[in-house]
């Protein structure tokens, strides 16, 4: 996993936002900073709200990193200015999946999981589905998105980073339509050998 981190105001929301990042890589052993948030999995924004300049720079920041953000990005907004205007946030920023107020940072593992197991779920599920090939023929789709960020390639933009689906859903899938009298099955995602 990939984490793109940005920590607002004091130097106590830089030590929130080390600390979220040390749970966080406690439970991901491959868990990488990068600078690039095309390049992350993770998108995370530790907000100030103590004055005014600083929620406008947090406002502006957060609006920033979710205009780049991809479909399978989970954005994270985090700090003092969810504490003070959570329920407001979740209503005017739609583009952020976690709002995480202060004095918790090992709750982001979870919250965390819950979202990306949410996300994967959707990918889970490909059916019901009409096919459109002929009958002796069907494609299935193994995996979305892509991890690489090839500068001539607009696939992770476009798609997101790479997520499998599981074996036994992959299985499942063939197993019915090979009952419906599919012979060739062709399988099907942006980077095949991922």
């Amino acid at each position: 996993m990939k984490v793109f981190a940005i920590s607002l105001g004091c130097p106590k929301n830089t030590i929130d936002t080390e600390v979220a990042l040390g749970f966080l890589s406690s439970t991901n052993p491959g868990l990488k900073l990068t600078n690039n948030p095309q390049e992350a999995d993770l998108l995370i924004v530790n907000t100030c709200g103590f004055i005014e300049e600083a929620v406008s720079e947090s406002i502006d920041t957060i609006l920033a990193v979710a205009k780049e953000k991809t479909n399978r990005q989970v954005l994270v907004v985090m700090g003092c200015m969810v504490q003070r205007y959570g329920d407001d946030l979740k209503k005017e920023l739609p583009e952020v999946d976690i709002f995480l107020g202060t004095g918790s940072p090992q709750s982001l593992v979870t919250l965390i999981k819950d979202q990306t197991i949410q996300q994967y779920q959707q990918l889970q599920s490909p059916n019901p589905r009409m096919l459109t090939t002929p009958p002796w023929r069907a494609y299935v789709k193994i995996s979305e998105g892509c991890s690489n960020r090839c500068t001539y390639c607009l696939i992770p933009m476009l798609r997101g980073n790479e997520i499998s689906r599981p074996i036994a859903e992959i299985v499942s899938e063939v197993n019915s339509l090979a009952i419906k009298g599919v012979k060739e099955i062709t399988m099907v995602a942006q980077d095949l050998t991922a």
